[in-house]
């Protein structure tokens, strides 16, 4: 059967394949949480950046690739690039394992007419879209782009922190045994129903560092919140988020928003109440979600973007995502 591609040019459009775009999420062997409807819809839904010009591949009514793509028009020119550019720390397209090479010619193909110029940031070294073919004619180039530490795991040791430098775990256990003695402290998975709560709780904690600091909010943009939220929303009953609550003598302390997918826990971020500075609440945050992520069998604990130093206290190493950029010079 030969498939068939459409160009999507709406919200609409792109709301009516909530289903099938699940489906397909978790039937591709590379997505990330970054790909998930989800995220990337909300993300479009709340900043609306350009030109929608989504590609999607059908073999009959199965929906086999989907690359969820807008154009951008600047002072610069046009430029075709990836959803979720800025708050999604991994872009890619969506394709079934089993039919990647036809689909990414035909949304190559799409690609080529819809604009000259492809930008993708921040792509894993697994990413589909390094797959995919430029157009003749064209220069292509992939280049380090930013760094993304990298904590990897071990499975299969019955000591979940075993990947953890020896230093670090002592911090852990003492910052346990100084919670124990100032009432006693939790680390548990947030509830669906407390997910709109507790993001709200942890920004306002996160700007309260930052305020600290004479640093401007990392959320001053209130989009981003709701971003989190509906993204957060949406993976939970999907197995997709690890999101938990510290609380130190039943009074919430620390929240870690994270999100999972079959290779990786991703650390998107996590603040604590300064009143709590002294029990170390990252630490604790931080060394739970590393458990957690080691006991569900994940092989990496990636802290995303950027090269704060406690990233690799906790034994990261360092790894980039790249940028690929297509410019097609004659037609």
């Amino acid at each position: 059967m030969t498939p068939a591609v459409a160009v999507l040019r709406t919200t609409e459009a792109l709301d009516a394949l909530a289903s099938e775009w699940a489906e397909l999420h978790a039937a591709s062997d590379r997505a990330t949480p970054f790909q998930s409807h989800g995220f990337l819809l909300s993300c479009w839904k709340l900043f609306t950046p350009g030109e929608l010009a989504a590609v999607a591949v059908r073999e009959g009514r199965d929906l086999i690739a989907l690359a969820p793509l807008y154009i951008e028009t600047s002072e610069n020119g046009r430029r075709l690039v990836p959803m979720g550019l800025g708050p999604a720390d991994h872009l890619d397209l969506l394709v079934r394992p089993e039919r990647s090479g036809p689909a990414l010619d035909l949304i190559a193909a799409v690609m080529a007419d819809l604009c000259d110029r492809w930008e993708f940031d921040d792509l894993l070294p697994r990413a589909m879209l390094r797959e995919l073919p430029a157009p003749d004619g064209s220069v292509d180039e992939t280049i380090l782009w930013r760094p993304c530490p990298v904590l990897t795991l071990r499975p299969d040791d019955p000591e979940p922190l075993s990947g953890v430098p020896a230093r670090r775990r002592r911090k852990w256990r003492m910052a346990r045994h100084r919670a124990e003695r100032a009432g006693g402290a939790s680390v548990l998975p947030i509830p669906p129903q407390d997910l709109r709560a507790s993001v709200e709780r942890l920004v306002t904690w996160i700007d309260a560092r930052r305020a600290e600091g004479g640093e401007a909010s990392s959320y001053a943009d209130e989009r981003l919140v709701e971003l989190l939220i509906a993204a957060s929303i949406d993976l939970a009953p999907r197995n997709g988020l690890a999101a938990y609550a510290l609380s130190v003598a039943g009074v919430p302390a620390g929240v870690f928003l994270g999100f999972r997918d079959r290779h990786a826990f991703y650390a998107y971020a996590g603040g604590f109440d300064p009143r709590f500075a002294d029990l170390a609440p990252g630490t604790l945050l931080i060394g739970h979600a590393v458990a957690e992520a080691t006991r569900a069998g994940a092989r990496e604990f990636c802290f995303l973007r950027g090269r704060e130093r406690y990233k690799t206290s906790w034994g990261a190493e360092e790894v980039f995502s790249l940028r690929r950029v297509v410019r097609r010079t004659t037609r």
